[in-house]
């Protein structure tokens, strides 16, 4: 390799480190053409880079981006696997293939500018992805929605029942209210024409009746009398005549 294609080779990684938001340092040991060939064919399917590389040369590279805790990892066998749209995506596809064949480990990983060694990048890449997250934050705010609307319907349904059963027993109470004032405001009305008619009649008995009662039985005693004396001063006259 000439110097200049040093330099190319020093100045392509110094732009991986730089540029991708996910870089993941691997061992490649062991793994066949074919295995290598079918990750990489999934590897560009998701839009993610996969380059091997010299440790001296990505040494070199580091040397300036404050990337010095890279250094232990570039031992052995180093292949970088990278990404400029998803920081998360390479690892995850990385530890899936290595849980299925023990192969290609992690080494160590810098993710959005931060560097993590295999356990806590092992860590990170299990989290849920972008999408996911956002799925379940949707199905998290949905749940108490749903469970809302459910619980406003039931409450509504029990206010429509309660405030049906109110109107109907208002009705019910009206009716009879209406049905049990009508007789006693009819015997109302007739004792108050009783006891209004009461003092009428007795005043007509009293006073017309009564009275007249009196003044014809007067009237008439009167005239018995009247007739007795005329009758006796007839009787009288007849007497005189025969004696005469």
């Amino acid at each position: 390799m000439t110097r200049e294609e040093k330099e190319q080779a020093v100045a392509d990684i110094s732009k991986i480190f730089t540029e991708a938001k996910g870089v993941y340092l691997t061992d490649f040991s062991g793994i066949n053409v074919d295995t290598i060939n079918d990750l990489r064919s999934e590897f560009r399917e998701n839009n993610i880079n996969y380059k091997i590389v010299k440790n001296t040369l990505t040494r070199l590279s580091i040397k300036d981006l404050s990337l010095d805790d890279l250094r232990p990892y570039l031992d052995g066998p180093t292949a970088l696997a990278y990404s400029y749209d998803d920081a998360l995506i390479p690892g995850k596809l990385i530890d899936k293939f290595h849980k299925k064949t023990e192969l290609m480990p992690i080494k160590a990983a810098l993710i959005d500018g931060t560097i993590y060694d295999q356990s806590m990048t092992l860590k990170i890449v299990n989290l849920p992805t972008r999408d996911e997250l956002i799925a379940r934050m949707l199905r998290t705010l949905n749940s108490p929605i749903t469970g809302l609307v459910i619980v406003m319907s039931g409450i509504l349904r029990n206010l429509v029942g309660v405030l049906d059963a109110v109107r109907s027993k208002k009705e019910a109470e009206s009716g009879g209210d209406k049905h049990d004032t009508a007789p006693t405001d009819s015997g109302d009305k007739q004792e108050n024409s009783e006891e209004a008619g009461a003092p009428e009649v007795t005043a007509k008995t009293l006073s017309g009746q009564e009275t007249d009662g009196d003044a014809s039985v007067e009237e008439k005693t009167n005239g018995a009398v009247d007739e007795a004396h005329e009758e006796a001063k007839n009787d009288t006259e007849k007497e005189n005549n025969k004696e005469e």
